[in-house]
Protein backbone atom coordinates (compact mmCIF):
# COMPACT_ATOMS: atom_id res chain seq x y z
CA UNK A 1 0.00 0.00 0.00
CA UNK A 2 1.03 3.79 -1.17
CA UNK A 3 0.04 6.74 0.91
CA UNK A 4 0.56 9.03 -0.95
CA UNK A 5 -1.06 12.58 1.23
CA UNK A 6 -1.25 13.38 4.62
CA UNK A 7 -5.11 12.60 4.41
CA UNK A 8 -4.41 9.21 3.95
CA UNK A 9 -1.84 8.66 6.74
CA UNK A 10 -4.69 10.78 9.00
CA UNK A 11 -7.22 8.22 7.62
CA UNK A 12 -4.98 4.93 9.25
CA UNK A 13 -3.72 6.52 12.15
CA UNK A 14 -5.64 9.44 12.93
CA UNK A 15 -4.53 12.72 13.92
CA UNK A 16 -1.67 14.05 16.29
CA UNK A 17 -1.97 14.10 20.18
CA UNK A 18 -2.45 18.16 21.18
CA UNK A 19 0.53 17.42 23.39
CA UNK A 20 2.78 16.41 20.44
CA UNK A 21 1.49 19.08 18.77
CA UNK A 22 2.45 21.61 20.90
CA UNK A 23 6.26 20.05 20.83
CA UNK A 24 6.42 21.29 16.92
CA UNK A 25 9.10 24.10 16.59
CA UNK A 26 9.91 25.81 13.18
CA UNK A 27 13.32 26.43 14.44
CA UNK A 28 15.70 25.75 17.29
CA UNK A 29 15.45 28.08 20.45
CA UNK A 30 18.49 28.12 22.73
CA UNK A 31 17.82 24.83 24.37
CA UNK A 32 17.74 22.72 21.14
CA UNK A 33 20.77 24.39 19.91
CA UNK A 34 22.57 23.46 23.40
CA UNK A 35 21.74 19.94 23.00
CA UNK A 36 22.84 19.64 19.27
CA UNK A 37 26.35 21.83 20.76
CA UNK A 38 26.82 18.79 23.34
CA UNK A 39 26.08 15.90 20.94
CA UNK A 40 28.37 13.65 19.39
CA UNK A 41 25.91 11.78 16.58
CA UNK A 42 22.99 13.31 15.02
CA UNK A 43 20.69 11.19 12.14
CA UNK A 44 21.13 13.45 9.04
CA UNK A 45 17.83 13.05 6.77
CA UNK A 46 17.24 14.28 3.48
CA UNK A 47 14.84 14.32 0.43
CA UNK A 48 15.33 14.33 -3.40
CA UNK A 49 13.47 15.59 -5.79
CA UNK A 50 11.50 13.21 -6.60
CA UNK A 51 10.32 12.65 -2.71
CA UNK A 52 12.60 9.72 -2.17
CA UNK A 53 14.02 10.44 1.68
CA UNK A 54 17.40 8.74 3.32
CA UNK A 55 18.67 9.08 6.71
CA UNK A 56 22.46 8.70 7.54
CA UNK A 57 23.67 8.55 11.08
CA UNK A 58 26.88 10.79 11.56
CA UNK A 59 29.18 11.44 14.60
CA UNK A 60 32.72 12.85 15.93
CA UNK A 61 32.96 14.83 18.86
CA UNK A 62 30.86 17.14 19.93
CA UNK A 63 30.76 20.74 18.73
CA UNK A 64 31.18 18.78 14.96
CA UNK A 65 27.12 19.80 13.95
Amino acid sequence: MTIATETALRDIIGDAHPITVDKEMDHLDKHARHFVALSPFLCLGTTNGKGQTDVSPRGDPPGFV
